[in-house]
């Protein structure tokens, strides 16, 4: 069976993708042609009393003119404009604006593609606590995209997004202190990483957090959670984890077995597993 050492050195497994949605407004049934006329003029007013907002300055206007220009949602859909009103917005401090102006200069939507300015506004809405900001920071210095390349920097932003229960910053950090990349080697705070990711149902930490049982590394040796995390990333469709379990199977008695299926059959997103009168 693949060792967990061997496992990390696959290297990161960063998702850079970050995706934000927006909750639109659900259509209405179809309404007499009076009706859908005074429905057009009340939503004509509104648009142009947000847009009145908008150029007084008002950022969350301008945050919502953002959004409506960037979905086409009652506008055309316009990017350049979108950037636009985010850009206003962000100015102002805005969080949020300034994340999906980040997020734009780094796909090059309504604005030139460029992965230094995406990293600045990044920067400045991770600083105020955007987990998803601190994530992707965390990542374009890991990768040195952006900016000059620095992992330590790198465990810095993963460690603040980590601790807001950021799943995929919790992965990452457990394998950087199982590597010792970034922070120093530490197979117990490697552990405890891997098990806040696997407990929110990251697969992937699941089935390291199996290993490391079944290797007794940064915890203590103990097969019957082993194979619950291990059972539990199988079932999320990992073929490493399928025959990871399968072997630990092999090696469990016939009473342990059953409380290992016992554990991992009832098993809830958001719980830590943990046997009665043992350690995690």
């Amino acid at each position: 069976m693949k060792t967990i050492r061997r496992i990390a050195s696959t290297g990161f497994l960063i998702v850079l993708a970050a995706a934000v949605l927006f909750a639109g407004c659900g259509k209405s049934e179809a309404a007499p042609p009076v009706a859908q006329e005074a429905a057009k003029q009340t939503s004509e007013q509104e648009f142009a009393m947000l847009l009145k907002r908008a150029e007084a300055g008002d950022a969350e206007a301008q945050f919502i003119l953002g959004v409506m220009y960037r979905n086409g949602e009652g506008v055309p859909q316009d990017a350049a404009k979108a950037a636009e009103w985010y850009q206003k917005a962000a100015a102002q401090g805005d969080a949020a604006a300034q994340f999906i102006l980040g997020l734009m200069y780094a796909d090059g939507e309504g604005v030139p593609k460029n992965a230094a300015k995406a990293a600045e506004w990044f920067q400045k809405a991770a600083a105020q606590g955007d987990a998803k900001a601190q994530s992707i920071l965390g990542a374009m210095y890991a990768k040195g995209e952006g900016v000059s390349k620095d992992v330590a920097k790198a465990a810095e932003w993963w460690q603040k997004a980590a601790a807001q229960g950021d799943a995929g910053a919790q992965y990452i950090l457990g394998v950087m202190y199982n590597k010792g990349e970034g922070v120093p080697k530490d197979a117990a705070k490697a552990a405890e990483w891997f098990q806040k990711a696997a407990a929110q149902g990251d697969a992937k930490a699941q089935f390291i957090l199996g290993l490391m049982y079944h290797n007794g590394l940064g915890v203590p040796k103990d097969m019957i959670l082993a194979y619950a995390w291990l059972n539990i990333a199988a079932m999320g469709g990992g073929a490493d984890a399928l025959k990871a379990r399968d072997i630990a199977e092999s090696q469990l008695p016939g009473n342990e077995l059953a409380e290992a299926q016992r554990l991992s059959s009832n098993w809830k997103k958001g719980q830590i597993l943990v046997r009665e009168g043992r350690d995690r």
